[in-house]
């Protein structure tokens, strides 16, 4: 009996050894992946966040979680979508009005009677049987017997890419009110603020009499009656169409939502300061900012100073020949949004609008009167919550608003007008792309320094700051030098410019999102290198440290040559005379708009571009429906719900019914009794993590 009881104590305390082991190995993982991925958070909280929360956040607020398998229901009513597309567009076939940029969808739940096309309605049957077949291959086992299966995984591929620690470390955190995530403001980098200190930043800008003022009071209400009295007006008057009014009235859009102020950690700074976002989903000026800047967006491509994108700039760039003695300036207007005065803006736009009526749009352009008091409602009535207050916007433009780009373009052009004049044939050069300059100095340093600073006393509220150089500075996203080029032809190299806050956290392999998006993101930014590099000897640095960074994200190399071998330095010419921007032909003439079938993604669905061309042929022979549809529908698939969505909100939630945090090892945070920091030694962290664990015998 003795013997048997030392047998069996003997093997238990065999196998908690090697539990304990175990424990330790996981342990060792969870450390070594958690101070990996630190790199890409900037914890400027007191909260110390736990291993598991460390490598959720790390993976980057774009990440998707694995989904869970879809219903059929979800399926068919995307299938329906296209049916209620394929039948209008079948019985208006070559009668499509014209393009309409301010017109209402058809509602969802409208669905058109059968067509008289037996192949048409042939082909919409079989396919809606395939993509239910794709359904119910998801819950039929091996032996063709239908069950309950949809909480099993068909192929290993798709299971769960978020761990059981991290599935709970994402609920922590989305349940801690007393921190604030964020994307922080310059590079892929996420910011983790005490609320305290978020709150008592956006105060702090609140607070300054000359921007804000506290009203208390809820305006939006008013503020929707006002756009719809002078809408009312514009339609009886015949200055917008019937569509446009529906489209555009706040009373025929649902309920009116108050505008959200949140703000970007601007981790490059010191302090750490905030970016002022106002979040106008909903708000009774959401849809006549999309109408006004419909109008403006042509405007602003007419000034001299405009550069349309980094591609641009380079083409303008590379084309001019300096001579040696020229110095590079750099320039940024300080926070352009919010020290545009409101009827400044109101003058300058209604002046561009006067002196650019010559542009034709698709719909009638309204009056400039009517426009002019648009513009003057969106920039008078910026009302807005943060914490649950609300304030008032009485000196520049809300950044978040859609027409707020172009208005503030369009100001600030009459103010560049004004300082490049004083500066007569001293700047060969002067281009600007919303608040950053770049100008080419052809005098002396001396005269520079004294155009600055004449520079930023041509307005009161609108000023610059401003780098210059003999040999390099910095604009947008390149890095513009007097290299070897430079020395030979006169004409400036250029090189990608990378930002000393950026920590490459780029989109993770392991995230929930379609196959093409992760070609086309590494092409794209292959692509992207060649054109802002002039030397190949540049491009190839970045692109090798570009793969570097990607393996550290979860891509296979092999994966990563086959797309980057795709593209090669000796067609940068041709990339950069390529126009990305081609002007498109009016889809009421000779092109009309592809067919989508537009659904959620997700990994637990397979082959459903085949189960939707598989009876394309129905289609195709028939020698009428060919016309109508040329080519299959084209798959489009929405946004996933990312960790970003769950966590990150315009709108701080009330601490009111809240657990607050309590220290570690209690109850309450046992989850978050082991923390790691940058700092924290790899030896500390496994110990607290073994300690904290009953199941290892090892007690605190």
């Amino acid at each position: 009996m003795k013997i048997k009881i030392k047998t069996q104590r003997r093997n238990y305390e065999r196998t908690l050894n090697l539990k304990t082991k175990l424990k330790r190995s996981h342990a060792e993982k969870i450390a070594a992946l958690a101070k990996k991925q630190s790199q890409f958070i900037f914890n400027l909280s007191d909260y110390k966040l736990s291993p598991h929360e460390i490598i959720l956040l790390g993976k980057g607020l774009k990440f998707v979680p694995t989904p869970k398998p879809p219903k059929n229901a979800e399926l068919l009513q995307d299938w329906r979508d296209l049916v209620r597309r394929m039948r209008t567009k079948y019985k208006h076939f070559g009668k499509e009005s014209k393009f309409h940029p301010f017109r209402k969808p058809i509602p969802k739940q409208w669905l058109p009677a059968m067509s008289y096309s037996h192949d048409l309605e042939l082909y919409l049957e079989k396919t809606r049987d395939e993509i239910s077949d794709l359904f119910m291959n998801q819950i039929t086992n091996k032996a063709g017997q239908r069950e309950d299966r949809s909480h099993v995984r068909k192929h290993d591929r798709y299971r769960d890419n978020l761990g059981t620690g991290e599935r709970r470390a994402m609920a922590s955190l989305k349940r801690n009110k007393h921190i604030v995530i964020k994307k922080a403001d310059k590079g892929n980098t996420t910011a983790v603020m005490n609320r305290k200190d978020y709150i008592t930043e956006g105060k702090r800008q609140l607070e300054s009499s000359e921007h804000y003022c506290y009203t208390g009071t809820e305006i939006n209400q008013d503020t929707s009656k006002t756009v719809h009295t002078i809408l009312r007006e514009m339609y009886e008057k015949k200055e917008i169409d019937k569509d446009t009014f529906e489209y555009l009235d706040p009373n025929k859009n649902g309920p009116i939502r108050t505008p959200e102020l949140y703000l970007l950690p601007k981790i490059h700074k010191n302090p750490v300061k905030g970016r002022p976002i106002i979040s106008g989903n909903g708000s009774a000026t959401e849809r006549i900012g999309a109408f006004l800047d419909y109008f403006l967006i042509p405007i602003v491509k007419r000034q001299n100073t405009y550069v349309r994108d980094t591609t641009e700039f380079i083409k303008i760039i590379e084309q001019t020949r300096l001579p040696k003695h020229a110095i590079l300036v750099s320039g940024d207007i300080t926070s352009m949004y919010t020290n545009v005065p409101h009827q400044e803006a109101l003058d300058a736009v209604r002046a561009a609008l006067e002196n650019n009526s010559d542009l034709r749009y698709d719909i009638k352009r309204p009056k400039v009167d009517y426009l002019i008091s648009l513009l003057n409602i969106i920039l008078k009535t910026n009302a807005f919550k943060f914490d649950r207050e609300i304030w008032l916007q009485i000196l520049g433009a809300a950044m978040g608003q859609i027409c707020s780009p172009e208005v503030c373009d369009i100001t600030v052009h009459d103010l560049e007008i004004k300082v490049i004049e004083k500066a007569g044939q001293k700047i060969l050069i002067w281009l600007r792309y919303r608040d950053d300059v770049f100008i080419i100095w052809l005098d002396t340093e001396d005269n520079l320094k004294t155009f600055m600073v004449e520079a930023n006393q041509v307005h009161p509220t609108l000023k610059f700051t401003w780098e210059y150089s003999n040999q390099s500075v910095t604009f947008l996203d390149t890095t513009i030098f007097k290299g070897t080029r430079f020395e030979t032809e006169g004409i400036l190299d250029i090189k990608i410019y990378t930002k000393p806050t950026e920590r490459y956290q780029y989109l993770h392999r392991n995230s929930s999102h379609p196959p093409s998006v992760f070609k086309g993101f590494i092409k794209g930014e292959v692509l992207r290198y060649i054109r802002n590099c002039s030397s190949k000897k540049n491009f190839e640095q970045k692109r090798d440290l570009f793969i570097n960074k990607l393996t550290e994200r979860g891509y296979n190399l092999q994966e990563i040559h086959k797309i980057t071998e795709s593209v090669e330095f000796s067609n940068r010419d041709s990339l950069l005379n390529k126009d990305n921007l081609k002007q498109k032909k009016k889809r009421g003439a000779n092109k009309t708009p592809p067919l989508v079938f537009t659904t959620t993604y997700n990994p637990h669905i397979t082959g459903l571009r085949n189960a939707i061309q598989k009876n394309w042929r129905l289609i195709s022979e028939n020698e009428n429906l060919c016309k109508v549809f040329p080519k299959p529908p084209l798959i489009a698939y929405r946004k996933t719900k990312s960790i970003g969505d769950t966590l990150v909100k315009a709108k701080l939630d009330p601490l009111e019914n809240t657990v607050p945090n309590l220290p570690n090892g209690t109850e309450a945070n046992q989850h978050s009794a082991t923390q790691v920091t940058e700092n924290d030694d790899m030896l500390s962290i496994l110990v607290t993590m073994l300690k904290s664990d009953p199941d290892t015998g090892l007690t605190p």
